[in-house]
């Protein structure tokens, strides 16, 4: 088998980074670390089945192929790429002169990230210390948005399916995803990253009509308040094969249609006898944890070219990553409230510390809670300036010591939130 030829990129400025990081631990160190990381070439082992003994990559030539990336595991589970500041990094790990290689910057390692959850960040140089980058970190260097590694949300368990009657046998005509729609149009086009994670986030946040059976059901669901019904509801499924998509028949691979509209479903041509149900698309992928035969969802499956198949195995692993998604957006939720108890020795500090900056005028000051986390939010009258950090930083230090660590909020009077905590709460400092 053709071997790829061996790398021969340096990184002088960032192997000595991490060797000014593992001599003095310091914030410095790390900083210097992360702005070596943003212009390198890294080295990344893989495994190639099917290149040819007589690759002939010169003058230009191509060649597609799918590489495996290899991972390692830590012990508490999670997963790493592996990434080489150089080819003797890569030998000291696996003395392997014939392995295959390719060159990665830290965007692409991200972009890898964007597509797949298995790996928590890179180890770069494994074969010594190593030094893990996470993917909040990497998210903050190459300033992709990335979900979370499949460690942090495999476990979860997807939310029960729950069935409101009224809302859900609600007339399917008023229903419309514009979003949906438009999503699932630009990933036709152009199947990319960029267009995937709208994609699915459009998908998991909407509700889709789904065909369904009533078994035993009265002809008149519609329901005054207590009264109940009970009934079966089968869902109704389609065939999905490489020549298109039929009705269901015996033995055929069975996937749940869902429909982003009544004139999606009305090009369902010679359809079995059905009632339409409006659901979250959300909780159709948790049906799949009750029922083991459907193979997938399928969305708009008769809108030729343009509908989109997802495997179960997929599905399940989008909505628990979602899922947990949402729950992190709600433990991250900044809540304000009014402090009953002002602190008194934090404003005083903070008062001298607003005389020698002349670029505040005026601080404000109120309670902020994060998750399980208390702190304060304060909104700064002041100048602009080209470097808020430069300005935030040390107001920040202060209130550090104050809240056991607990990290304020720090904003200034042309944010959106400074309009309500301005009308209720006077200024702690006024020059």
């Amino acid at each position: 088998m053709a071997k790829l030829k061996k790398p021969t990129v340096k990184n002088p400025q960032l192997v000595e980074a991490l060797a000014e990081l593992k001599e003095h631990s310091t914030q410095g160190a790390v900083k210097n670390l992360m702005e070596a990381l943003k212009g390198a070439q890294l080295i990344a082992p893989v495994i190639i089945d099917n290149m040819p003994e007589d690759l002939d990559l010169s003058d230009g030539k191509q060649f597609q192929t799918n590489a495996k990336f290899t991972m390692l595991q830590q012990k508490d589970g999670s997963r790493y790429f592996p990434a080489f500041t150089d080819w003797l990094e890569v030998l000291k790990w696996r003395n392997d002169p014939e392995i295959n290689t390719v060159v990665m910057t830290v965007e692409q390692y991200a972009n890898l990230m964007q597509r797949s959850g298995e790996a928590s960040g890179i180890v770069i140089n494994p074969s010594e210390q190593g030094y893990l980058i996470d993917r909040p970190h990497l998210a903050q260097l190459t300033g992709l948005t990335l979900p979370p590694a499949a460690s942090e949300y495999r476990n979860e368990p997807l939310p029960e399916p729950t069935l409101n009657p009224k809302v859900a046998f609600a007339d399917a005509s008023t229903l419309s995803n514009p979003q949906l729609v438009g999503a699932i149009a630009a990933f036709r086009k152009k199947s990319t990253q960029e267009t995937e994670l709208p994609m699915i986030d459009a998908l998991f946040r909407s509700q889709v009509i789904a065909p369904v059976q009533l078994i035993n059901a009265e002809q008149d669901l519609n329901m005054a308040d207590g009264e109940k019904h009970q009934t079966q509801i089968k869902f109704v499924m389609v065939l999905l094969s490489e020549s298109g998509i039929k009705n269901l028949q015996n033995n055929d691979k069975k996937f749940f249609p869902a429909f982003t509209d009544m004139e999606e479903l009305n090009r369902w041509q010679n359809p079995p006898e059905y009632r339409t149900m409006i659901i979250p698309f959300l909780q159709y992928a948790a049906m799949f944890q009750q029922n083991g035969d459907a193979e997938g969802i399928v969305v708009n499956p008769f809108r030729e070219g343009e509908s989109v198949a997802m495997p179960k195995a997929n599905v399940i692993d989008l909505a628990k990553r979602f899922v947990h998604y949402q729950r992190q957006q709600q433990q991250n939720r900044v809540q304000l409230f009014d402090l009953k108890d002002k602190p008194i020795d934090l404003m005083k500090e903070l008062s001298a510390h607003f005389e020698e900056v002349p670029e505040v005028h005026a601080a404000y000051m109120t309670g902020m809670r994060v998750g399980n986390k208390e702190s304060v939010m304060l909104v700064l009258d002041c100048d602009q300036v080209e470097d808020t950090k430069s300005l935030f930083q040390p107001a920040a230090q202060i209130v550090n010591r104050h809240t056991n660590g607990n990290p304020p909020g720090i904003i200034t009077t042309q944010h959106d939130m400074s309009k309500s905590i301005l009308e209720r709460t006077k200024p702690f400092y006024q020059e």
